[in-house]
């Protein structure tokens, strides 16, 4: 099993998958956000995972408990120069609104153990109030952290804001979204199986958006309009789901 943090929260299991290689070039003089140093680039073959092209994904941070030897803790991503998006399992016993002296987070990295790292300590933890009533459900599962210095996103060309989904205004349209069959790309340093550590260098595997009202999503999902389905496929024709995976929204 692999676990994975992006702005979605993934279980997997693994298998080998192929997909068609694809690259995917992005102009940060014309893009506001997403945008990095290096382009997007997805392998032919996946093992679940792949090693990310370096600094490919600027909006992914590492969440660290500031000790002795800081180790990370959660990934996250950048919404702004102010604050960051993550989970709110990662911080299970703390209260929202909190002052969190020991939490740091790193920018800017593709390697957890490179040196040349932009650190911020985070000044508070905004957990979503239902998370605390819903969490058996794994509903709202989604804090903010505010910096406690912010980010220079302007100048630092590793660093950018990621890319929000539209705003819709209807039930329906939230319920559809992604489209079914929207490639989606999944992001971070998660162990590649139960108990074990995380991965030094940043991982992606791509996935495919599956509609809520496929016979294994609705048999798994509570409520499409808090869940996706995501699968990964096999095969030349793509049509055959060999995994099958539920993400948190």
């Amino acid at each position: 099993m692999k676990i994975l943090h992006v702005f979605v929260f993934v279980f997997l299991s693994s298998k080998t998958i192929c997909n068609a290689s694809s690259s995917y070039v992005c102009d940060k003089n014309t893009i506001p956000c997403g945008c990095g140093p290096k382009d997007v680039d997805q392998s032919t073959r996946i093992i679940i995972g792949e090693n990310a092209i370096p600094y490919s994904w600027p909006m992914i941070v590492s969440l660290r408990i500031n000790s002795t030897e800081p180790k990370h803790h959660c990934g996250g991503t950048i919404l702004n120069e102010s604050y960051i998006l993550t989970a709110a399992h990662c911080f299970s016993s703390v209260y929202s609104g909190e002052i969190y002296e020991n939490l740091i987070i790193a920018a800017g990295i593709h390697n957890l153990s490179e040196s040349n790292q932009i650190i911020r300590n985070v000044d508070k933890i905004i957990i979503h109030p239902l998370w605390e009533k819903l969490r058996t459900e794994a509903q709202y599962d989604i804090a903010i952290l505010h910096l406690a210095e912010p980010l220079d996103l302007s100048v630092n060309s590793s660093l950018s804001r990621t890319c929000l989904p539209p705003l819709e205004d209807t039930l329906e349209n939230i319920m559809e979204y992604p489209l079914n069959g929207t490639r989606l790309v999944i992001i971070g340093w998660g162990a590649s199986q139960w108990f074990g550590s995380s991965t030094e260098i940043l991982q992606q595997v791509t996935v495919q958006a599956i509609h809520h009202f496929d016979r294994k999503c609705s048999k798994t999902i509570r409520n499409p309009a808090m869940h996706l389905c995501a699968g990964l496929y096999q095969g030349g024709k793509g049509k055959e789901k060999s995994d099958f995976m539920k993400i948190k929204i």
